[in-house]
């Protein structure tokens, strides 16, 4: 075919010339919006800039693109595979979020960041339960000290809290208490929680007691609740 082409004096300027026009719009939009063109967007030059990066992907997969301009696009921070670029972009904006914020990400929030990125942790979490998530990833994931069970291990920051208030103060942690800091709320919420449970368990396994036994565990536990967010 090319033979064919070349023999009526067929322009390949015109082929070359197009596709660096549109990887200098690439390169422009990169630079201006720091993301990749999104295939979706109602932006119709977005649209097709998306289209062409994608063609430079598949050409490259199916070995079709050129050294020259695979050296080019790489010259230029190329992204030739997204769902990898996108899980780094990710873990980046977690680590810099755990780093300033000293938490985890919360979904239910007004910022849509902080949503998204506790979307994506806990999609982590769901595929590590599942062992659907790479070697790498667990290592580098542990690196920053993520958390793999967030019940868990707000259980032991609030025991710890409650261990320290009690060595610091020599008495327990009351929920009629007037310290409302983030630790003596932890605190109260702690052994709120610890000693519903134990009530709750006690209630289950008496399998014998009379149902009146049960109804004063469950009130004993509904008085603690009401004693403990009264409090706040």
């Amino acid at each position: 075919r090319v033979d064919k082409l070349n023999s009526i004096g067929f322009n390949w300027g015109i082929v070359t010339n197009k596709w660096d026009d549109v990887f200098e719009n690439y390169s422009s939009f990169k630079l201006k919006n720091n993301h990749e063109p999104n295939v979706n967007s109602n932006d119709e030059n977005e649209k097709y800039i998306a289209n062409w990066a994608g063609s430079q992907r598949t050409n490259y997969k199916n070995k079709k693109l050129s050294s020259e301009k695979f050296d080019k696009l790489n010259s230029i921070g190329f992204v030739w595979n997204l769902i990898i670029d996108k899980w780094e972009s990710s873990f980046k904006n977690y680590q810099k979020f755990k780093k300033d914020h000293g938490k985890e990400p919360v979904f239910r929030t007004s910022g849509e960041s902080q949503s998204d990125l506790a979307v994506w942790a806990g999609d982590q979490r769901e595929r590590y339960k599942a062992k659907k998530i790479k070697k790498e990833k667990i290592d580098k994931l542990n690196s920053i000290g993520f958390s793999w069970d967030m019940k868990a291990d707000q259980w032991e920051q609030n025991f710890n809290e409650y261990i320290k208030f009690k060595k610091e103060k020599g008495r327990e942690p009351s929920t009629s208490s007037k310290n409302k800091s983030l630790s003596g709320r932890a605190i109260v919420g702690f052994l709120f929680i610890l000693n519903g449970s134990l009530l709750y368990r006690s209630a289950l396994r008496c399998a014998k007691c009379p149902r009146r036994i049960l109804r004063v565990n469950a009130r004993l536990i509904t008085a603690n609740a009401n004693d403990f967010f009264s409090s706040f």
